[in-house]
């Protein structure tokens, strides 16, 4: 959900009187009355800034609050129905119930109240349930049940439940809905188990009539939006997979064929490839096949955290260097860890002649994925001289330790445009920062 005209509350400030700058005293009114109610309801010990009721309020041209981040810790149920919800002009709600591992006391109102179906205007809505209990050695992320009402706005188009139970009744309600866009955030059972799996396959029925349905950023496929040769790639890579699963796994939960189009002569155009179960073999000859039509392609391999074994093609393929259209190309490794408490995504390192080809190419836009950012890949990478854009995204080789910083020099210090030729280079970016360079 993105936010405009936003007043953003710091948790250590939010009792002064906020600067409004043009907005109207909307947000400003609705702040202090927030925080007088908190006041009165925090317990012994206590301390008033760490329960801030507003995170971000917008306003519209006439001042009217028409988006709100609400927090419910120690606001009561008074104040979150009347003097919060009677904002008829609200446009996008994100509510949260915070009931923090680390609070003496739950949120004194934890309900998701019904009334926020009644908000005339409301398009989209963000649900999130925050709690954490110590389960046997492990910290659960446990969901919060909900009333199916509360999804019954009638102009409701974007909605994310955030560790939010999605039972019959919620199918149910959201099978009637007119939203358009579904993003569910999935938590644990109270014994640990990870929901992923249940709502993964509970969802996919519901893909007909909400186009957009993702878990846990999983995108769920309508497989029959396929046509021609898309259908025909997604039907090869599909197979392949059967023969490929390990003992418990399911053909549900690989998506191997993220995206696939078609030019006007009905070849395969674009495409976005994730390595899970499919092997070697069958992941060359798709890119082969398609080496003289392919201009975007989007390779992942994904050793997800949560599988129980990496991808049967743990690499990226050679014959990448091929594609002879090709204008984008994302190389993307997606592999979390956990290592001293600490979770983060590690970077995988890459044959740099997997660049080698495309330095007398077509090559427009470079996306490196946690890929790691060796000098090899640089000197590569500068060779590409039809390139216009390049994007990366760097990960860490252990926790807190990123090459962000080394890379952004890397660029600074080295004249691109002059020393490489890179003349037709536009944006360099480094994790969503642009970089300047010479």
């Amino acid at each position: 959900m993105q936010f405009k005209n936003i007043l953003k509350v710091a948790s250590a400030l939010f009792l002064a009187a906020p600067s409004l700058a043009y907005f109207s005293r909307d947000c400003d009114e609705l702040n202090e009355k927030l925080v007088a109610n908190v006041e009165k309801n925090l317990h012994e010990g206590e301390d008033i800034n760490d329960f801030p009721p507003i995170q971000e309020c917008g306003v519209t041209k006439q001042g009217k609050i028409d988006e709100l981040y609400l927090i419910s810790k120690r606001l009561d149920e008074e104040a979150v129905k009347d003097t919060i919800l009677s904002n008829q002009n609200i446009r996008d709600l994100i509510y949260f119930v915070d009931d923090d591992y680390y609070q003496r006391e739950l949120a004194t109102y934890s309900a998701f109240p019904y009334i926020i179906s009644e908000l005339p205007k409301l398009e989209n809505l963000t649900l999130k349930y925050n709690h954490v209990f110590l389960y046997q050695g492990y910290y659960p992320s446990v969901e919060k049940e909900i009333d199916p009402s509360c999804l019954s706005a009638k102009n409701l188009k974007s909605l994310t439940l955030d560790h939010i139970e999605i039972n019959d009744d919620i199918i149910n309600k959201l099978s009637k809905t007119s939203i358009q866009t579904l993003n569910v955030i999935s938590g644990d059972e109270k014994e640990g188990k990870w929901k992923h799996d249940q709502y993964y396959l509970d969802l996919k029925p519901l893909i007909k009539k909400i186009p957009n349905i993702t878990v846990d950023g999983i995108t769920l496929i309508n497989y029959d939006k396929y046509t021609g040769k898309c259908q025909k790639l997604e039907q090869i890579l599909k197979n392949n997979i059967k023969k490929n699963l390990r003992d418990g796994e399911t053909m549900d939960e690989f998506i191997p064929l993220r995206s696939c189009k078609l030019d006007k002569k009905g070849k395969i155009s674009e495409m976005n490839l994730v390595s899970e179960r499919n092997d070697q073999s069958t992941i060359e000859k798709v890119i082969s096949q398609n080496s003289s039509s392919l201009t975007k392609l989007t390779y992942v391999i994904d050793n997800d955290f949560y599988q129980r074994d990496p991808a049967v093609y743990d690499d990226f393929p050679l014959n990448l260097g091929k594609l002879s259209k090709l204008e984008e190309l994302t190389l993307k490794y997606n592999n979390e860890k956990f290592e001293h408490g600490d979770y983060f995504f590690e970077e995988r390192e890459i044959d740099p002649s997997l660049l080698k080809n495309f330095s007398n190419g077509t090559l427009k836009v470079l996306t490196l994925d946690h890929i790691k950012f060796t000098d090899e890949i640089f000197k590569q990478i500068t060779s590409i001289k039809s390139l216009e854009k390049l994007v990366i995204i760097t990960g860490e080789d252990k926790p807190g330790e990123s090459q962000h910083d080394s890379i952004v020099i890397k660029f600074m210090d080295n004249n691109i445009r002059k020393d490489y030729g890179l003349k037709n280079l536009e944006e360099i970016i480094i994790d969503n920062e642009s970089v300047n360079y010479n």
